[in-house]
């Protein structure tokens, strides 16, 4: 049985090397992504790890999915005086954008949302005292692996927002 497979690949030697090739290069390719995958998330965690060193507070939207521990079911409220205390708002990716722009909307005097271009290190100031906005593009697996936003972008972002708010508290 043994030296029929061999006289097999014996009389196919170019399919056999050229299959052989194949099986590497697949392996080299898999083995490539898990590489450069975790290169990514560990650029982005460090990134992030930095910026929230010295943050009070961490405002995130509502999940789609799951409940919350709140019997309720309702999203965890936040007091007034708390909110009366942001200063800048970061807003990760257009659906973001588009909804705070929405929430804000209602207020009178607000200037329409034609006004407000989402684009990658925008930042605008908003009427009535309300905190300044930045806008990044979202931090998924998809704009960081075909290099949409890098970790470098998303550094001078957060750089940008730190240094509004260190010429705000001074």
């Amino acid at each position: 049985m043994t030296r029929v497979a061999l006289k097999g690949l014996a009389g196919r030697k170019l399919r056999a090397f050229l299959t052989a090739v194949a099986i590497v290069r697949g392996v080299a390719m898999i083995s490539g992504t898990y590489v450069l995958t975790d290169t990514i998330k560990s650029a982005f965690s460090t990134v992030f790890t930095q910026v929230y060193k010295h943050t009070d507070a961490i405002v995130t939207g509502k999940s789609a999915i799951g409940t919350d521990q709140n019997s309720n079911g309702l999203p965890p409220s936040f007091s007034e005086s708390l909110l009366a205390r942001v200063r800048a708002v970061l807003a990760l990716g257009r659906i973001a954008f588009d909804t705070y722009l929405r929430l804000l909307a209602g207020r009178e005097g607000f200037p329409p949302r034609s006004s407000f271009h989402f684009a990658h290190g925008a930042s605008f100031a908003l009427p009535q005292g309300l905190p300044r906005l930045f806008a990044s593009y979202h931090p998924s697996q998809q704009n960081t692996q075909t290099g949409k936003l890098t970790p470098e972008m998303m550094r001078q972002v957060m750089s940008e927002v730190r240094r509004y708010l260190a010429r705000r508290s001074a």
